[in-house]
């Protein structure tokens, strides 16, 4: 889900027979606003037929939040394959919706993923799917993780950083008065540059589905 990047089919991709060797029923679901942008729609079908005949679909774009809310909670797991996202919007989605969430150890996911509350991997088919397995290996360690991952989440909600904001500009305010204009670039001191980020929606927690 998100943002599909001209590196991450390969990788995305490539979970999926690895997966299959150990759960045959595995199926790889794609919810994505805006690959049709950086992705052949057309080549991305006919690599995904390839891969698994009818083990792939491909949703497009899905504007319905409540539909989207929905697909995070009948999933199993969120596997994010792009290593290069700046920040990652869809993984803090899945952390707010209960949905473990398999994430590569590289990117701007880093500034709120790590091993406390999400599976963090090399940026790989098979690791992806070795993360993906680990989810389900011991049951109290995914309710732990998801757990801090919904704290995660909710630090980040929308009415929280919007406070943060006000309470930068208030300092910048007392510290230069009323009328005062100062470029942050020649102040490196008042550089500060917080990892804000607005959900697009909230999501209550969803479960985890076994596998057939």
């Amino acid at each position: 889900m998100g943002k599909m990047t001209v590196e991450a089919p390969g990788a995305l991709l490539a979970t999926l027979p690895a997966m299959m060797r150990v759960w045959r029923s595995t199926r790889l679901l794609s919810t994505t606003y805006s690959w049709q942008e950086t992705v052949p729609a057309a080549w991305f079908r006919e690599l995904a037929d390839r891969t698994a005949l009818g083990r792939i679909h491909l949703l497009g774009h899905v504007a319905d939040r409540e539909y989207l809310a929905d697909r995070y909670a009948n999933c199993d797991a969120l596997v994010h394959p792009n290593a290069r996202e700046p920040f990652g919007i869809t993984p803090l989605e899945a952390m707010a919706s209960g949905l473990p969430v398999v994430a590569p150890r590289a990117g701007g996911v880093l500034s709120y993923a790590d091993d406390g509350n999400a599976w963090s991997v090399q940026p790989a088919g098979e690791d992806f799917a070795a993360g993906v397995r680990a989810v389900f290996v011991d049951e109290a360690a995914r309710s732990a993780k998801v757990e801090r991952a919904i704290r995660t989440a909710a630090k980040l909600d929308w009415s929280h950083v919007a406070g943060s904001f006000f309470d930068l500009y208030d300092t910048f305010y007392a510290r230069f008065g009323k009328g005062r204009v100062v470029a942050a670039h020649q102040h490196p001191k008042l550089a500060i540059q917080p990892s804000f980020v607005k959900p697009s929606c909230r999501y209550a927690p969803g479960k985890v589905q076994d596998s057939e």
